[in-house]
């Protein structure tokens, strides 16, 4: 790069003019004592033919959302994972089974909703389609955490990795679920119930059979070596594991711009 400049105009991006070449630029570029950081573009992920991105639609307290994402992988069958009348019929399965079958929703404060699961073709198509039945509301015998804390399913792979596992954070766990209050570890029956949950639902979710169609339950590897994959590989779960902790996912808090300031 020679003779480069970087002009800054008010309420306008950054512009690098006389560029020979395209350049390094800085992550991070200071204006007037801030910081603004410089994120890479976000490269698309390559699809992974016969897999179906499967997503909880949760409503929480004060209208708080939050989201949960794991995929399916069809091991038998022939069903096209694109045909939108498949994807209903996977998501209204897994839905009815959350409400009536998983045995969650008694872990959950009754601020707690499962509205909704939406299925999404994961191998090249836009197809999608979200469950219509009935949602799913906490039955806890306590009122939930605020939405941050959350309890986590860790799912076991045959392979291993930098960050550990693939993880499910759920959100709206009832307070009594701690040894004590205020302490953040869980009791025993607590993490023995949640556990049972999540090893319940890999058993059924690889035991299903929708419309021909015979799904495992797990995730999809990526990247490697911080890039990505050319070809995904199917990771299925093998079991679920709960450590006694509360955990927390500041995410689900929201944007602090809804609260309150001190002057």
């Amino acid at each position: 790069m020679s003779n480069a400049e970087l002009v800054l105009l008010p309420g306008k991006q950054a512009v690098v003019t006389g560029l020979d070449a395209p350049p390094d630029l800085p992550t991070r570029v200071y204006i007037f004592d801030r910081l603004y950081q410089i994120t890479a573009p976000r490269i698309p992920l390559p699809p992974l033919a016969g897999t179906i991105k499967v997503i909880f639609n949760w409503l929480l307290a004060n209208k708080h959302v939050a989201k949960n994402i794991w995929y399916l992988f069809q091991e038998g069958g022939t069903v096209d994972t694109s045909n939108t009348t498949h994807l209903k019929s996977l998501a209204e399965f897994i839905q009815n089974y959350m409400l009536t079958g998983s045995g969650l929703q008694a872990l959950l404060g009754p601020t707690t909703v499962l509205q909704s699961v939406t299925c999404k073709d994961n191998g090249g198509t836009s197809a999608i389609a979200t469950s219509s039945g009935p949602s799913m509301t906490g039955s806890g015998s306590a009122q939930a955490f605020p939405p941050q804390n959350t309890v986590c399913w860790s799912w076991r792979i045959t392979a291993s990795y930098r960050g550990g596992k693939p993880r499910t954070y759920v959100p709206g766990i009832v307070q009594n679920a701690t040894l004590t209050s205020g302490d953040s570890q869980l009791s025993v029956s607590f993490t023995n119930s949640f556990q049972g949950v999540g090893g319940s639902l890999l058993t059924t979710m690889n035991a299903m059979t929708v419309d021909g169609g015979i799904y495992q339950m797990g995730t999809v590897s990526y990247h490697t070596g911080h890039a990505v994959r050319p070809t995904p590989i199917w990771r299925p779960f093998q079991s679920c594991e709960v450590h006694e902790r509360l955990d927390s996912q500041r995410r689900r808090s929201g944007k602090e711009a809804g609260f309150p300031e001190l002057p």
